[in-house]
């Protein structure tokens, strides 16, 4: 999926994945428009048809109107007992984890601590090995904890619920989202940057 947000939430890859906006509302963003999100229930719906991954990349620009916690993407799978995968901020600092049958496999946590009423680019690439964080082009030194790394989207399930700015179980999103993509690939430090 690639949304750029000029055209509401219309998919701008080859898949058609036009994302359903619940709540969030268009603004000036990072290019152009962005959507903001209030962190009390706006989000977007991603159709997820698509998304059965193995590997991949998620990333797009973020504005923090609050840096405490906030939820970037999630992703239920159909696979028993909350099998998820989610990309966050947490205590200021960027992370992902991911879990299956109610037991988190990996959490992966930066040490650079973000501040609010700024825009980054933030990315999370995994090449079905382990997964990395990036922060404006720069690879994030990690705290990591779990002995499933190479686990990702693909081992959840088929998509029950993929959504921009939410995840059910943690809350929502306070600030900006722009030029949003999933790839099905993982992109390289050069490609980030």
């Amino acid at each position: 999926v690639f949304y750029h947000f000029e055209n509401g939430a219309n998919d701008s890859s080859v898949y058609g994945n036009d994302g359903i906006i619940r709540g969030a509302v268009s603004s000036p963003g990072k290019f152009g428009n962005s959507y903001s999100f209030d962190g009390v229930n706006d989000y977007i719906e991603i159709p997820g048809r698509d998304l059965i991954l193995n590997r991949g990349t998620i990333a797009g620009w973020i504005y923090l109107a609050d840096n405490v916690d906030e939820n970037i993407f999630s992703f239920v799978g159909d696979k028993p007992y909350s099998s998820s995968a989610s990309f966050f901020i947490k205590n200021g600092k960027l992370g992902a984890k991911a879990t299956v049958s109610s037991i988190i496999r990996w959490i992966i946590n930066g040490t650079t601590s973000l501040s609010k009423d700024r825009w980054y680019h933030v990315a999370l690439v995994h090449d079905g090995i382990k997964p990395k964080l990036y922060i404006d082009g720069q690879e994030e030194s990690i705290v990591s904890l779990g002995s499933y790394m190479y686990m990702f989207f693909g081992d959840m399930g088929n998509p029950v619920s993929v959504n921009i700015g939410k995840n059910a179980a943690a809350g929502y999103f306070n600030g900006k989202i722009d030029d949003f993509v999933i790839y099905n690939r993982p992109l390289s430090s050069a490609d980030i940057s």
